[in-house]
C-alpha cells in the first residue's frame, strides 16, 4: 500500500518536472551546452525533493539547507506548469 502512494507521489512531480522541462528547455532550442545543464539541474533538483522532505528526520540541519533550495523550486515549477498550460 505504501508502495502506491511513494509511486504516485512521485509521479506527479515526475510529470510536471517532463512539461515544464519540454516546454522550457527542449522548446527553447538552446545551445547545446546550456541545454544540458538545464536538463542536469531540473533532474537533479526533482531528486533534490523526496531528499530533502525526508532528510529532515534524519538529518535536520541538511533537511534545512535543501529546504531553502528545493521548495522554492518546487513552488516555481508548479506555478511554471500552471502557466505554460495557460499559454
Amino acid at each position: 500500500m505504501s508502495l502506491k502512494f511513494l509511486l504516485l507521489g512521485l509521479a506527479i512531480p515526475a510529470l510536471i518536472h517532463y512539461y515544464v522541462w519540454a516546454r522550457l528547455v527542449k522548446a527553447s532550442r538552446l545551445p547545446r551546452r546550456w541545454s544540458r545543464a538545464a536538463t542536469i539541474a531540473v533532474v537533479v533538483l526533482f531528486v533534490a525533493i523526496p531528499i530533502a522532505s525526508t532528510s529532515r528526520l534524519w538529518w535536520p540541519a541538511l533537511g534545512k539547507v535543501l529546504g531553502w533550495i528545493v521548495f522554492p523550486w518546487l513552488a516555481f515549477c508548479g506555478l511554471a506548469a500552471v502557466a505554460l498550460v495557460v499559454l
